[in-house]
């Protein structure tokens, strides 16, 4: 060989299992190369979106408003607990971490009338 040392297999499916990752929703997964799940690297949440953003920067401009701050209909759920109601991007990570981007939907206009007098119920 050359000199240089390859890690072992196992030693690089320690590192990835150990670290953070991250569910992409559908509609966003076209700005992540098509990728569901991303590793991340970081130890808050804050560090963890960083990593996303340096990997897949078009997310950027979906995910941040132009202060930086995390948009206000995009949520980070950390196992079942919404980063917000935690420490929100000081959000320590665990080993294994899971961590699901879940952008709020909205829309409709509420008015359920609508739907009585098209026969849809």
């Amino acid at each position: 060989m050359n000199g240089t040392t390859v890690p072992a297999i196992k030693n690089l499916y320690q590192i990835e299992r150990n670290m953070p990752t991250l569910k992409i929703p559908t509609p966003l997964r076209v700005y992540a190369q098509g990728q569901a799940l991303v590793v991340l690297q970081g130890a808050t949440v804050g560090e963890a979106m960083q990593s996303l953003i340096d990997q897949f920067p078009t997310l950027k401009q979906h995910l941040y408003n132009s202060d930086g701050n995390l948009r206000p209909f995009v949520n980070i759920f950390l196992g079942e607990n919404n980063v917000k109601d935690l420490q929100g991007m000081d959000t320590p990570l665990p080993e294994n971490a899971q961590l699901l981007l879940i952008p709020s939907i909205a829309g409709g206009t509420g008015d359920t009338n609508q739907f009585k007098a098209s026969g849809v119920s």
